[in-house]
């Protein structure tokens, strides 16, 4: 353990480029069927696209202006759109089931029935980020071909469209780019692991954490530990079509810590931390219909090569915030 266990102070800051929502809305068959039938025009429509491009439903070719690959494509696009959403639901719903599971083994342990936590701590893979890039690249690839064959094949070709969309294929490199470094990050490092010392750990309490870097990690430098508690929630912007949510995030209280060689040292392969929690800090609140709270370890690592960075949930819990829990309804 650190000693002496590290204060955390309260600093705003709104944390830019964040695009992974962590906070989800009260359970609601309203919501889920919300999802359901904003994601079915869009798997209609890509589904029908699709048919009609690899000849399976038959029409009047005088009325396909396009090569049918090109179909295809726009079908593909369309339905991947509804399916994005429908994963999302999936994802919402399998969530719920969990904390309800848990919250049904154990009463007395409220916290389940806001998010589905493992007593022991979180282990995280490197792989799920490379599965979401891969399909990003793909999308993005299919996407972007059907304005290719626009731009560079179809009879009306111009050149303004050529320009824009070869702007629009560095975005594919890029993206193509980032996937590589995020599977040779995965195939470098492996798993890591943040164990709780006590489940969960409460406002005005120490909390301990033991870090477990991943085994491919050597030759560290330096680690950068950063405990943040976030609040989050969506605006809309703009107006008419520009209209948009836009996911924000901002830092509350944080605590910092760099270990290097000479004033850490691992114990069994593990970093062991110790943070105090100042009482009036908010408690985790992820399952919320308006703003959503959060605790998270940042963890970075200065090695030879590519660098580790991950990110872990920390059941930070308010005493007050029991209540709340408790009313929380689970439908079944």
């Amino acid at each position: 353990m650190l000693s002496p266990p590290i204060p955390v102070t309260a600093h705003h800051l709104r944390l830019p480029r964040r695009t992974e929502q962590i906070g989800t809305a009260v359970a609601s068959g309203r919501g889920h069927l919300f999802f359901f039938l904003f994601g079915l025009p869009f798997v209609a429509i890509g589904s029908y696209l699709t048919l009609i491009g690899t000849r399976n439903l038959p029409v009047d070719p005088h009325s396909v202006h396009a090569p049918y690959w090109v179909l295809t494509a726009c079908g593909l696009s369309f339905a991947a759109g509804g399916i994005m959403v429908w994963g999302m639901l999936l994802r919402s719903w399998r969530r719920q089931r969990r904390s309800r599971e848990l919250a049904d083994a154990d009463p007395a342990t409220r916290v389940y029935l806001d998010y589905p936590w493992e007593r022991r701590g979180v282990r995280k893979s490197p792989w799920p980020p490379v599965f979401k890039a891969l399909g990003g690249v793909v999308f993005l690839a299919i996407f972007l071909s059907i304005f290719n064959w626009w731009a560079w094949l179809s009879p009306s070709r111009v050149l303004f469209i050529q320009i824009l969309v070869s702007i629009f294929d560095l975005f594919l490199l890029w993206a193509l780019f980032d996937l590589l470094r995020k599977t040779f990050t995965a195939l470098k490092y492996g798993p890591s692991e943040l164990l709780y010392g006590s489940f969960p750990a409460w406002c005005g309490k120490t909390l301990d954490l033991r870090w477990r870097p991943p085994s491919g990690m050597t030759r560290i430098r330096s680690i950068e530990l950063t405990l943040r508690c976030i609040e989050e929630w969506s605006e809309t912007r703009g107006t008419g079509k520009n209209r948009h949510k836009e996911l924000i995030h901002l830092q509350l209280w944080t605590a910092r810590h760099t270990a290097t060689r000479d004033n850490t040292r691992l114990s069994n392969g593990e970093l062991a931390l110790a943070f105090v929690i100042p009482e009036k800090a908010p408690g985790t609140r992820i399952t919320s219909d308006e703003h959503s709270f959060y605790w998270e370890l940042e963890v970075k690592a200065d090695v030879a090569g590519l660098d580790f960075a991950e990110r872990y949930l920390v059941p930070i819990y308010a005493e007050r915030d029991l209540i709340r829990l408790g009313s929380l309804t689970q439908p079944r």
